[in-house]
């Protein structure tokens, strides 16, 4: 076992395993990320040419979301920081079709 996987368990207390999920393909409104209480930690990165909004529940908009901006807006939500928030589901709103959501999880594996 390596330093970084050590370090890791002992912060959260448990093994943890990455999820690197297919870049997302957007149009309209689509589900991020599952609602998930396993969940410590999610990244979601903007790859397209055209601003996107995410939010904790099935209805992002331009007017309720939070925006990530086009060429690489990052959201990340971390259990320490973010609590509960980070296991939610999450979908993202994007007003031109077949832009990219880059989508990473961290979840507890023990």
């Amino acid at each position: 076992m390596g330093a970084l996987k050590r370090f890791v368990e002992k912060h959260f207390e448990m093994p943890t395993q990455a999820i690197q999920n297919d870049v997302l393909t957007v149009v309209g409104i689509v589900q991020a990320a599952p609602n998930n209480p396993d969940r410590l930690s999610l990244t979601m990165m903007n790859l397209s040419g055209t601003d996107m909004y995410v939010s904790p529940d099935t209805v992002p908009s331009a007017t309720h979301g939070i925006l990530l901006q086009s060429g690489g807006g990052v959201i990340s939500l971390n259990a320490e920081i973010d609590g509960e928030l980070v296991g939610y589901e999450w979908s993202v709103y994007c007003t031109v079709i077949n832009e990219e959501l880059y989508v990473l999880e961290t979840e507890g594996a023990g």
